[in-house]
């Protein structure tokens, strides 16, 4: 099978598991707004849960990525045996940083949230605990990732969305969702490891400082830039979610809404490329197929230009049909519209800077993601001081603009990265 037809073929696998994701994502979030709408609490749940999305891309930056490189160098060098000891090292290790982290994140949003909005402790408390089974988590998605298991791979999200559904289904109230997520995301834990131990993708190694040091130096090596990027990438997600909560009561819920809308539409169109191709980039740079990069970028941007113009017209539709019930309004739905055509105008450049994080890193080049990130996070902050007074639709405007000044940038690294690598450009001259 030739790589183009691979790639397709693992790419359907993960935008199956996207798909599926983003399903429970949003009927959780139809019925999350129709108990709850946009009162005080939707809002300490839509700001308590930025600790576990955190959480999750740092630890995804420091492990995910990181550890596919490594463990598929190790095995295209026929390594079985050091990459499965790393992987278990990788694995113990985030266990323990990630625990330090939750305990960390815990004062450190009672201290932040009770300035702004209070939020209750014990649900500070639970979200907490999700951090090292994320961490977990995300040494086991890229175990699995390594070895082409895509669609297992991508369960974080199926079942800790499922989880947090069933928990207000049950219970109707913000900590049994908090509980629900929690659960669910043991329940991915548990999934993942028994199917790499049973494909024996991790051991116990009898030598655990030799593979711990082998994990540190691969996390310093590439997981810095990413770490760095992530954690800007999470602040750029997560800064007008904080400044809609001192427009009014409500508005950091209705942001998480639309934005839960907004954000799920690149997962489904341009990460399973950028997912699939990281892996096959990472074995073998010379046969990375700079072309097939191309092509997926093209076809992605193709489909999301479409998608925006139909996002942005039908923005109103959407919006009462997905949201407007029990505690819901129409004037929440109006107010909701608005947000999100506006983001829909970024929806390209979004899923561009996506696909283009494969690449930067595959290369050798993560400082370029985190450098597109870092200019996401100053100009959101730079225009909504300029877009004055802040509100819902100024913020939109912000993200927006953001999106596509940092996304010019990246296409320029991406064409000078081209000129530096000549080769690049013909990696994929080989006949099909």
């Amino acid at each position: 099978m030739n790589a183009d037809r691979t790639i397709a073929k693992h790419t359907a696998r993960v935008t199956a598991a996207n798909v599926l994701g983003t399903i429970i994502s949003l009927v959780f979030s139809v019925l999350f707004a129709k108990l709850f709408g946009t009162t005080a609490d939707a809002d300490s749940y839509a700001l308590a849960m930025i600790i576990p999305n955190v959480a999750y891309g740092l630890s995804n930056a420091l492990f995910f990525t990181p550890v596919i490189f490594y463990a598929g160098k190790l095995l295209a060098e026929k390594k079985q045996k050091e990459a499965t000891q790393f992987l278990a090292s990788s694995i113990a290790l985030s266990a323990g940083l990630f625990f330090g982290v939750g305990v960390l994140l815990f004062i450190i949003s009672r201290i932040l949230f009770a300035m702004t909005s209070p939020i209750p402790s014990s649900l500070l408390f639970v979200v907490s605990m999700t951090v090292p089974v994320l961490a977990i988590l995300s040494v086991l998605n890229a175990t699995l990732h390594t070895h082409n298991h895509f669609f297992i791979g991508h369960s974080m999200r199926i079942f800790s969305m499922l989880g947090a559904t069933i928990g207000i289904l049950l219970f109707p109230n913000i900590h049994s969702a908090a509980i629900g997520y929690l659960a669910g995301c043991l329940a991915a834990v548990a999934l993942e490891a028994i199917v790499a131990i049973q494909h024996h993708y991790v051991t116990r190694s009898s030598s655990y400082g030799q593979s711990l040091a082998h994990v540190l130096k691969n996390l310093f090596q590439f997981g810095t830039p990413l770490l760095i990027g992530s954690l800007v990438y999470y602040l750029w997600r997560s800064l007008p979610l904080v400044l809609a909560i001192h427009i009014s009561e409500g508005s950091a819920a209705l942001w998480s809404y639309m934005a839960a809308v907004f954000f799920a539409l690149p997962p489904l169109l341009t990460e399973p490329a950028g997912t699939v191709l990281y892996p096959q980039l990472a074995r073998d740079k010379s046969s990375g197929s700079i072309h097939s990069v191309w092509r997926a970028m093209i076809l992605s941007v193709s489909i999301l230009i479409p998608l925006s113009i139909v996002l942005y017209t039908f923005a109103p539709h959407i919006v009462t049909f997905l949201f407007q019930r029990g505690a819901f309004s129409a004037s929440d739905s109006a107010a909701g519209a608005q947000i999100l055509s506006l983001l829909s105008i970024s929806l390209p450049a979004l899923g561009v800077q996506g696909l283009l994080l494969a690449v930067f890193t595959a290369y050798g080049r993560p400082w370029l993601h985190a450098g597109t990130l870092v200019l996401n996070l100053l100009f959101v902050a730079l225009f909504t001081q300029l877009f004055q007074p802040i509100t819902t639709t100024t913020l939109a405007l912000s993200v927006v603009s953001s999106l596509w000044i940092a996304t010019a940038f990246s296409l320029l690294a991406v064409r000078n990265l081209l000129s530096i690598n000549p080769h690049l450009k013909t990696s994929d001259a080989s006949p099909s």
